[in-house]
């Protein structure tokens, strides 16, 4: 945010951003609709982005709390591009490799519809982006007194661990 800052543009993208209550806590659901009983129910909240600027340790390493605006928002850098009344999502969908659904835009909406449990909620869908899961790990998880660990020693997509750039 700093470099946004001396770039001019900060402010706005504060004022757009999620607000800081909306991002105290990631939750994670058995599922939002579908026939199941256990579809809504709520597996786990964690504390999280530094519980929402409420985190005496988050405010300390920033002049600037944790900010979410979508990239699709932020580029081109102009504010006049950005709608305040905005209302968004993202959606990852996970389907098995070689899954001809996930190469049709028809259905990938289709598929959402049906997760989110809004068949008819009129929606305008920016981008769809495909992702796909390699399997790709380290040849070797130590090099001399150096071992790889965690995140460094798989490739990840976008989407996970709170990242935006595959990583190796």
């Amino acid at each position: 945010m700093e470099i946004l800052d001396d770039a001019g543009v900060a402010d706005a993208i504060a004022e757009r951003s999620t607000p800081a209550g909306q991002m105290a806590a990631t939750a994670f659901y058995a599922g939002f609709a579908g026939p199941d009983p256990d579809y809504g129910r709520r597996l786990a909240r964690l504390e999280s982005w530094g519980a929402g600027g409420a985190d005496d340790s988050w405010r300390a390493a920033s002049p600037w709390r944790q900010l979410n605006l979508p990239q699709i928002r932020l580029e081109p850098m102009g504010p006049e591009r950005w709608g305040p009344a905005s209302e968004e999502w993202v959606i990852h969908l996970n389907y098995p490799v070689g899954d001809p659904r996930a190469q049709s835009d028809a259905q990938v909406e289709a598929d959402a519809r049906q997760a989110l449990g809004i068949p008819d909620l009129p929606m305008k869908i920016h981008k769809i982006t495909r992702w796909s899961v390699e399997a790709v790990m380290a040849s070797a998880f130590r090099v001399g007194r150096v071992p790889v660990r965690g995140r460094r020693a798989r490739r990840q997509r976008p989407g996970r661990a709170g990242r935006r750039d595959p990583r190796v």
